[in-house]
């Protein structure tokens, strides 16, 4: 009797988010057509889709680090003009004048541009105000400050980020040794509030960078999970038909054997064949013959149960597993697909292309290998054949085929 009892399908709960895999040593087969694209050509896609999080992200925090820088000038200008230092306040209405730059690269998405004007602005900035108010006016720790955002930004190659990181590593030295030994110290109230303030906001743009970094690897990490998720299921499902492929299916067999040696019950293996599916192609062409198997797959999965799984064997053959069914059954449902195949038909470009199928059914058994029940089925399908085509043969064990 052909039951129907609930359950999950196998493979369900695969333990497989958060894990990040590389697999370049199969191939996804693109329809039967002689296409093929590598899983590596896939995996290039998804570190694409990271990269353009990762700038995403990136375009996001300058536009906010150059808002910040605008702020930040904008009230130093007030500052020094109130202080009196008119120098430092007309090099900050250039300051401010080049954030504006700055951001609007960051708008444009010009983000190695705006990092640059950055850069310059930084290191002109430091040694303009260093040499006015002094090296404990504190506005050298904006160098510092850029050696952490240096290292992480992706626009740039890693031999450009390291190649900045020293120069503001020796720039910030040459500072120091300028502030102490070549430029005056300068003391008062003013440059104890500006070294408090720089201090202050060299630390929330440290703390800025860090969730920078966080965030870019996090975003990529995601990513590529979900990327390794549509790998995953490329990797398992036949693109033309949307069905599981032979890979799959095998796995299927695999797991319905150990349930069949601890259970005892009965699992049927169909091979099923589209008749004559060359003169389809020959007659129609091989995009008609395309859209009669995506039918033909989509005819199997509607007439059989939901634990039924159906898969794309190869060629114009398709692989139906049955769990929890015996021949008796198998026929039966078997001959409802063909019956199903048979009253329908593909509309191609003003023609009726009518299909037929031949299915050949055997049991998976306790007794039986998966290669003995898939042979099985494929002797029953070549006898189905041998008689006429359109029709369902079962292969018993005394091997006697009975037709359907």
């Amino acid at each position: 009797m052909r039951n129907t009892p609930g359950g999950s399908r196998p493979g369900d709960g695969d333990a497989r988010s958060g894990m990040i895999r590389f697999r370049l040593d199969y191939t996804v087969m693109q329809g039967e057509t002689g296409h093929q694209s590598t899983q590596h050509d896939i995996l290039l896609r998804s570190f694409d889709a990271s990269y353009a999080a990762i700038l995403s992200h990136s375009a996001r925090v300058f536009r906010a680090m150059a808002l910040i820088a605008l702020s930040g000038h904008a009230v130093i200008l007030v500052a020094t003009a109130l202080a009196g230092f008119a120098a430092l306040a007309w090099f900050n209405i250039g300051s401010v004048i080049v954030y504006l730059l700055a951001y609007h690269c960051a708008c444009t998405g010009r983000l190695q541009h705006a990092f640059a004007i950055g850069v310059l602005e930084v290191v002109a900035h430091s040694w303009f105000a260093t040499a006015v108010l002094g090296f404990s006016s504190g506005f050298h720790i904006y160098a510092l400050g850029l050696i952490p955002l240096a290292m992480t930004f992706e626009p740039w190659s890693l031999r450009a980020r390291v190649g900045i990181a020293l120069f503001l590593i020796v720039d910030y030295v040459a500072i120091a040794v300028a502030g102490h030994l070549a430029f005056a110290r300068v003391t008062g109230v003013a440059i104890d509030l500006f070294r408090y303030g720089n201090f202050a906001v060299g630390g929330l743009v440290l703390a800025a960078i860090s969730y920078y970094y966080v965030h870019a690897v996090a975003l990529a990490e995601g990513t590529l999970v979900r990327r390794n998720r549509e790998l995953d299921s490329l990797s398992r499902t036949d693109p033309l038909t949307e069905l599981p492929n032979r890979r799959h299916a095998l796995e299927w067999i695999e797991q319905a054997q150990a349930r069949v040696a601890r259970s005892g019950t009965a699992t049927c293996v169909c091979i099923t064949d589209l008749d004559h599916f060359k003169q389809i192609n020959d007659k129609h062409g091989h995009d008609a013959g395309d859209r009669v198997l995506a039918h033909i797959a989509g005819v199997i999965r509607r007439t059989l149960r939901q634990q039924d799984v159906t898969a794309r064997w190869g060629g114009e053959e398709f692989l139906v597993l049955l769990p929890d069914t015996d021949l008796d059954g198998a026929l039966v449902a078997m001959e409802k697909v063909r019956s199903a195949v048979s009253a329908t038909c593909v509309e191609w470009k003003g023609a009726r292309v009518n299909a037929t199928i031949t299915v050949g059914i055997a049991e998976l058994s306790a007794r039986t290998t998966i290669d003995e029940a898939i042979r099985g089925a494929d002797q029953a399908l070549y006898r189905g054949k041998d008689e006429g085509r359109d029709r369902v043969v079962a292969e018993r064990s005394d091997s006697n085929s009975v037709p359907g």
